[in-house]
């Protein structure tokens, strides 16, 4: 494509022309002071995202920076530093330059729209000699471009996602990367963090809050006259408990709600928990499940920070224990803080009262709301029996008049069942290396039955992996080392009501699906009657969101088998449908005025998904290295050398990724 970058109209409203003018100014003071760090974008400096914000899977490793809707503003070097690394990809960061400044930290443009006149020549090549678009090149020192601090690198963009933005990241010399705003970005900031509910949860099965042993959500925290925060009344629990918050934070100019930087937990005064958004490795990614409360995201409650440690969590970012042990106080009340704060300094402060959960609670009110309800995830069919794994324990709850639940299996154990709010509930720890299925059965005052639910349960140890099986033989799941954080026991539930014969099949699910894994699990799903029509068949995952979404469709003998980094419901999906190709320009027949036309092709597929791979723009039977924008669904492709005059032949081919097929091809012809 084509890349004219002379003239930028960028219309702002007047409040943020007035900020730009500010900034101007603020910047040639810091310049005499002997500051040499630049905003990176030519444009008022806003954000829409900040450092460790949360992301599927991983932290966001840099900030968003505000482009007001704009392309192809001029992104600047914010210090002197040689371009070491280039990549171009339809997704992820799109395209991509890593600049590293003469200090040994790395700096990373992404989303961008285009390179640098001398970095998109060397693009192009490489390009041109792979007959791709997706392309990464490094640069050795010798031959590395050089740009001086305010010199533009590359313009703003969307490549690689749906809304324009510019990505912008501190590396360490490990590559680790760094809080921007720790290290010389600047924002006007004068607004503190607001914390907007909070989580109070067991630790393990002889712990309770307000006497039932799940986590209780605290969704309405009350401001104070002195601008303190929390609940309106004392919280009774009992045993060992965690807290988890959920807050946000803003800035002076941009309405976006961004992540806190710091929060501090203090019983009693004394500090015993402190997570501080500085730095993380890449390798530790995935831990962000661990400091994020993994089970109230998954169940939709919110994007809370925990300010306890968990199994597993080897974070730099957090220091402490955090786990509050009523019993150790040794006394009925224990006082308990929250300071959050931003980056510039400004903060806010939670405070609430822990009360032990044994005494009657005529003397304040119970507030907040329990994470399980009685026709909650747990349930099945027409069981009235929930089951949910909490860490290391399993809960059992029921409706009013159930006096205790008998579990049998290899053993047979009688569990009592206590009145919490809204029915009863029981506890149970399974024994070390229990597997097998387990009949549970609700029993009412008199001992006898008034409920049954079954259960294939298996404990999965760290560090020993496991294989997991269903009885009839359809589905599997093997477990590596590693793969998970702490002991887990894992169930799986067949889904028939998902069930639609030829076209989707073998559906179940694996529970717990509120507890993260450390590394992908290997599924494996097969047919009844495998041997016929297996073309078009793959292993998906139901997606709330955006439905079926295909995982792999690999076989190992009559299974169906694929990576999977969370437990889901899963299931086998026929994709016979062909992929969609509708060459928008040129048209069939026409006749262009111009050597050097824009192709441009929209391609759709309806199930398994397109991959770059498999989307091919051919010019007179040569590749040509079209970018595929897949928020749109765009394949287009300007010629960068003019065409000779005459005839040509575009053709499009699409492949899915179970194979399915399409090809069209239009006839054009260039006139002078």
């Amino acid at each position: 494509m084509g890349i004219n970058h002379k003239v930028i109209i960028l219309r702002l409203p007047l409040h943020f022309l007035l900020l730009s003018l500010s900034f101007l100014f603020s910047g040639a003071e810091r310049l005499l002071a002997g500051e040499t760090f630049l905003w990176p974008l030519d444009a008022p400096p806003a954000l829409t995202s900040t450092f460790c914000e949360f992301r599927p899977g991983h932290f966001h490793a840099g900030v968003d920076m505000k482009t007001y809707g704009q392309l192809g503003l001029p992104c600047l070097a914010v210090m002197d530093g040689r371009v070491v690394r280039v990549k171009v990809s339809p997704s992820g960061y799109g395209r991509a330059l890593y600049l590293q400044l003469d200090d040994g930290r790395t700096v990373v443009y992404a989303h961008l729209d285009g390179f640098a006149t001398a970095v998109e020549e060397l693009v192009r090549r490489e390009q041109e000699d792979q007959s791709s678009y997706a392309v990464e090149l490094f640069l050795e020192e010798d031959s590395a471009l050089y740009f001086r601090r305010g010199e533009v690198v590359g313009y703003s963009g969307r490549s690689g996602v749906k809304h324009s933005h510019l990505h912008f990241e501190i590396r360490d010399s490990a590559q680790r990367p760094l809080n921007p705003l720790a290290e010389g970005v600047e924002v006007a900031d004068r607004i503190p963090p607001t914390p907007v509910a909070m989580t109070i949860t067991p630790m393990n099965g002889e712990s309770t809050v307000e006497g039932d042993f799940q986590p209780r959500i605290y969704s309405r925290l009350y401001k104070r006259h002195d601008g303190v925060w929390g609940p309106r009344d004392p919280i009774g629990v009992t045993g060992r408990i965690g807290v988890s918050l959920d807050a946000f934070d803003k800035t002076d100019t941009a309405e976006n709600l961004l992540a806190v930087y710091r929060l501090e937990l203090l019983v009693d005064g004394e500090p015993r928990w402190l997570t501080s958004f500085d730095r993380f490795d890449f390798e530790q990614a995935r831990q962000l499940e661990l400091e994020r409360d993994y089970r109230l995201y998954r169940r939709g409650k919110g994007l809370f920070h925990r300010l306890f440690q968990m199994p597993g969590d080897n974070l730099e970012l957090t220091d402490g224990d955090g786990i509050i042990d009523m019993e150790a106080f040794g006394r009925d009340t224990i006082d308990v803080s929250i300071l959050l704060s931003d980056r510039t300094g400004n903060s806010s402060r939670v405070e609430f009262i822990l009360v032990s959960d044994l005494e009657p609670a005529d003397n304040r009110l119970v507030g907040g709301e329990p994470l399980v309800s009685f026709d909650g995830w747990g349930s099945r069919g027409q069981s009235r029996i929930t089951f949910d794994i909490f860490d290391n324990y399993c809960r059992f709850g029921g409706p009013p008049g159930i006096e205790g639940f008998r579990l049998k299996s290899e053993l047979d154990v009688t569990l009592a069942a206590r009145p919490v709010e809204g029915g009863v509930a029981a506890v149970w720890l399974p024994p070390a290396g229990f597997g097998g299925r387990l009949a549970v059965t609700a029993l009412d005052h008199n001992g006898l039955e008034v409920d049954y639910r079954e259960i294939e349960l298996y404990s999965v140890l760290p560090n020993h992996g496991a294989v997991v099986r269903s009885n009839d033989g359809l589905f599997g799941t093997e477990i590596p080392p590693q793969a998970v954080y702490d002991t887990l026991w894992v169930w799986m539930e067949p889904e028939p009501a998902y069930d639609v014969p030829g076209w989707i099949e073998s559906v179940c699910s694996v529970e717990p699906r509120d507890q993260p894994l450390a590394g992908a699990v290997k599924i494996k799903l097969s047919r009844t009657g495998v041997e016929d029509d297996t073309l078009g068949w793959g292993l998906y995952y139901l997606d709330k969101r955006h439905g079926w979404t295909f995982l792999d469709n690999k076989r190992e003998g009559d299974y169906w088998t694929g990576p999977a980094l969370s437990w889901e419901l899963f299931g086998l999906v026929r994709d016979l449908d062909t992929p969609t190709v509708i060459i928008r320009s040129p048209v069939e027949g026409e006749t262009l005025r111009t050597t050097r036309p824009v192709f441009e092709a929209f391609v759709i597929d309806s199930t398994s998904g397109l991959v770059a791979d498999g989307l091919t723009m051919i010019l007179d039977e040569k590749r040509l290295p079209a970018e595929y924008d897949p928020p749109r669904d765009r394949l287009v492709f300007q010629p960068w050398h003019e065409l000779t005059i005459g005839p040509h032949l575009l053709e499009i081919e699409a492949v899915d990724r179970v194979g399915n097929q399409t090809r069209q091809a239009v006839e054009f012809v260039v006139k002078p």
